[in-house]
């Protein structure tokens, strides 16, 4: 499409966001809100999964420059600062924070079709290119994150107790996608 019809377009992939305000069906925000409520976290197969984590500013952050610095037709990845661990690894640092029994928490399910064992994309040309970097990381944020998760219950309480969440939420749970 891009070059059939010449649409001046530049693509941006990000890995894995994290933040505050982060949808609670999310890896972390469901954890981190499933610990807080003393449930169970569903971890998806074995949960060593590698992901490269991504603060939501930093990535805001790249898609600002690339939108106004960046040459038409470009494509670049946005990726964490070093950030690429397992969905084990994170959910464990945020257990040890909160003061979770993660082993008495957890709860394997079946793995979703088609999942990526590693999705941890390389930014190096949007670094050597732009300039671009990004400022946090996950280990630093992991005290910030699990407090905003814990002062803002009201938040994430109400998406969780909504029909559409539920009815996901059992589905992702349980392994059920179809």
């Amino acid at each position: 499409y891009i070059h059939t019809h010449r649409a001046p377009t530049i693509i941006i992939r990000g890995s894995n966001n994290f933040g505050p305000y982060q949808y609670p069906e999310k890896l972390i925000p469901l954890a981190v809100t499933n610990m807080l409520e003393g449930k169970k976290i569903p971890i998806h197969g074995t949960g060593e999964h590698v992901r490269s984590w991504l603060h939501v500013l930093d990535f805001c952050s790249a898609i600002d420059l690339v939108a106004h610095e960046a040459p038409d037709y470009s494509i670049y990845n946005a990726s964490g600062k070093h950030t690429e661990k397992t969905n084990v690894q994170v959910l464990k640092m945020f257990a040890d924070h909160l003061g979770k029994d993660f082993d008495g928490q957890r709860e394997h399910v079946g793995d979703r079709p088609g999942a990526d064992i590693r999705y941890a994309p390389d930014s190096s040309k949007l670094k050597n290119e732009l300039g671009w970097e990004a400022q946090r990381t996950l280990d630093d944020s992991v005290i910030e994150l699990a407090s905003w998760y814990a002062d803002n219950r009201a938040w994430w309480r109400k998406i969780k107790e909504t029909k559409m969440f539920q009815d996901h939420y059992e589905k992702q749970s349980k392994a059920k996608y179809y």
